[in-house]
C-alpha cells in the first residue's frame, strides 16, 4: 500500500470513528430526558461510577491487568487530557444550571476556532481554507438552531460554556500529540475528576432500577464509547476537523428527541442542522478531491 492510500484509509478511519463518537454522545438528550425523579447531579454522580468502572474493565483486559502501567504510560498527557474530559463531562451541567441550552450550544461550537488555532501554535496544524468555511459555516447552522432562545445576561453560565469549548481545544491538541499512546487512562481520570465534584452535590433519590439503567447506559454507552472512539479517531485526523466532526452531536440529538419524544423542532433548527450537516459533507467531499488531484501529480523522480 502506497503512502496517498495509506493516508486516505487513515483519514477515513478518522471521519468515521469522531462521527461514531458524536453519534453516541447525541443520545444522551434523549436518555436525560428519559430519567424520572432523579437529580441531575446525582445522575452526573453515577453515570461518572459506571464510566469509571467499565472503562478499568477495559483497561484491564487491553492490558492483560497491568492497568497501573497503562495510567503511568500516559503520563502527564493522560492527566491534562483527564482534566479537559472532567471539564467537559460536567461544565455542561454546570452551564445548563445558569445560562440556557442555545447559550451553552453556541459558545461550545467556537471550540473548532479554539482547536485550530492552538493546532496551528503547538503542532503547526495550518487549517486549510476549506476548513475556515466550514467552521463559518457550521456555527451559522448553530446559530439558526438555536435563534429563538438565545438571550443575555447568566454571565456565570456562559463562561461556564466558554470553558467546555476551551477544555475541547486543548483536549484534542494533548491527544494529537500522543498518537501512539493508550489515552483510555485519561477518559478513566476525566470521570473521577467529574465523579468528585457531583458526589457533594448528588442526594442518590429517585435511584430505582430503571433509572440506574438508563443512567448506565448514559455512562458506559452515551459517554464511555463515545470518548473511546472520539481518542483513537483524533489520531487519524487534524484538530480543527476533529473538533468540526464532533459538531455532529448538537445536530443528531435533538433529532432523536423529534422521533422518539415528539419534540418537534423550529424551522430554525431543521435548517440551522441541515447547514451544519451540508458544511462538513462539503468539507469531506473537498477533502476527497485535494488528495485525489494530489495522487494525479506525478511524483519528482
Amino acid at each position: 500500500m502506497n503512502h496517498m492510500s495509506a493516508s486516505k484509509e487513515s483519514r477515513a478511519t478518522g471521519v468515521l470513528l469522531v462521527a461514531g463518537a458524536a453519534l453516541f454522545w447525541s443520545s444522551g438528550g434523549l436518555l436525560f430526558r428519559s430519567i424520572r425523579g432523579a437529580e441531575d447531579w446525582t445522575i452526573a454522580f453515577w453515570r461518572a461510577v459506571f464510566m469509571v468502572a467499565a472503562l478499568l474493565l477495559v483497561l484491564a483486559v487491553m492490558e492483560r491487568g497491568r492497568v497501573w502501567s497503562a495510567f503511568m504510560r500516559a503520563g502527564w498527557r493522560g492527566l491534562a487530557s483527564g482534566l479537559c474530559f472532567g471539564i467537559m463531562m460536567t461544565g455542561f451541567m454546570l452551564a445548563l444550571a445558569r445560562t440556557s441550552v442555545a447559550n451553552t450550544m453556541m459558545l461550545m461550537a467556537a471550540a473548532p476556532f479554539f482547536a485550530a488555532l492552538l493546532a496551528w501554535a503547538v503542532l503547526g496544524e495550518r487549517p486549510r481554507a476549506a476548513v475556515w468555511l466550514t467552521m463559518i459555516a457550521a456555527i451559522a447552522g448553530i446559530a439558526l438552531m438555536v435563534a429563538t432562545d438565545l438571550r443575555p445576561g447568566a454571565l456565570l453560565g456562559n463562561l461556564f460554556a466558554l470553558a467546555i469549548a476551551l477544555a475541547a481545544a486543548a483536549n484534542i491538541v494533548v491527544l494529537r500529540g500522543a498518537r501512539e499512546i493508550n489515552m483510555i487512562p485519561a477518559i478513566v481520570i476525566g470521570g473521577v475528576f467529574s465523579g468528585l465534584i457531583s458526589l457533594p452535590l448528588a442526594d442518590h433519590v429517585g435511584m430505582g432500577g430503571v433509572n440506574l439503567l438508563l443512567i448506565f447506559l448514559l455512562g458506559v454507552v452515551q459517554l464511555g464509547v463515545g470518548a473511546i472512539l472520539y481518542i483513537f479517531g483524533a489520531r487519524h485526523l487534524p484538530a480543527a476537523e476533529t473538533t468540526l466532526i464532533a459538531l455532529l452531536e448538537s445536530v443528531l440529538a435533538p433529532l432523536w428527541v423529534w422521533l422518539l419524544l415528539r419534540e418537534t423542532p423550529t424551522p430554525y433548527g431543521l435548517a440551522g442542522g441541515a447547514l451544519v450537516l451540508a458544511a462538513l459533507v462539503a468539507l469531506t467531499l473537498t477533502a476527497g478531491r485535494r488528495r485525489a488531484e494530489s495522487r494525479a501529480v506525478p511524483a519528482a523522480e
